[in-house]
């Protein structure tokens, strides 16, 4: 798995694996989460958002280097086909938001800045990759070159495959906002979709407040929308989806 990355010159090698699979220390955790990635899309799974949590070893000053990393790939589709509008596949801006939203949810700064040609890996596409920073996390963030899609064998309908990683560069920095752990709900949850004729100035976020905050609903979105007739004119009707 590491050689088509150019990475298996990087690893340790173990002097009594448990076998050939597993004879290097891994020193990058895309590897094996891109090879589920792809497994996963040649079983026709359309949209494939996965992360990893875990140790990589590397080398610094010719010594063994153990870190804390965490790692995503997005591959497939992001939105699929609806009826006013086509599937949509992942991309770049999609993979930086969520980084930018794991910054903002643990209360640390984020930046992006674009790489230099000798900050790429190998293994990214020159034109779309940026070094990144999510407080004391920093690394890469971009799409695989499309000669290692080759060589892993990526299915051929596939556009690209977007993956970040990220290393715990400062592991005694302490976070300004801990998450909190919240119950999950007793009762199981149910779906219904309401529709509701209204005035076509009255703006849909106004009607979702509402179902919120006076409904005691935690999750409602807008599902349709209809305007013409039979419908009188200036009015509208709008579909919600909402979750009891």
């Amino acid at each position: 798995l590491a050689k088509p990355w150019g990475l298996d010159a990087l690893a340790w090698r173990l002097d009594n694996p448990l076998s050939e699979e597993q004879s290097l220390l891994r020193p990058s955790l895309l590897p094996n989460l891109v090879e589920s990635a792809l497994g996963a899309l040649k079983r026709r799974q359309p949209s494939v958002a996965l992360y990893e949590l875990g140790r990589a070893f590397g080398r610094k000053n010719g010594k063994l280097d153990e870190t804390e990393r965490v790692a995503v790939v997005l591959a497939g589709e992001s939105v699929a086909r609806q009826w006013n509008s086509p599937a949509r596949d992942w991309d770049y801006f999609d993979l930086k938001g969520l980084a930018e939203g794991l910054a903002h949810g643990l209360g640390v700064t984020f930046r992006c800045s674009t790489a230099k040609p000798a900050e790429v890996p190998a293994w990214a596409h020159p034109g779309q990759c940026a070094k990144l920073s999510v407080g004391g996390l920093m690394g890469v963030i971009g799409a695989l070159h499309p000669s290692l899609l080759k060589a892993l064998d990526a299915p051929k309908d596939l556009g690209a495959v977007y993956v970040l990683e990220l290393e715990l560069m400062a592991p005694g920095k302490s976070l300004n906002k801990e998450p909190k752990y919240t119950a999950f709900s007793r009762i199981p949850s149910v779906e219904r979709d309401l529709s509701c004729l209204m005035d076509r100035g009255l703006e849909a976020a106004a009607v979702l407040d509402f179902i919120r905050k006076e409904g005691g609903l935690g999750e409602a979105r807008v599902l349709d929308r209809f305007e013409g007739g039979p419908l009188a004119e200036g009015k509208k009707r709008l579909t919600f989806r909402v979750t009891y």
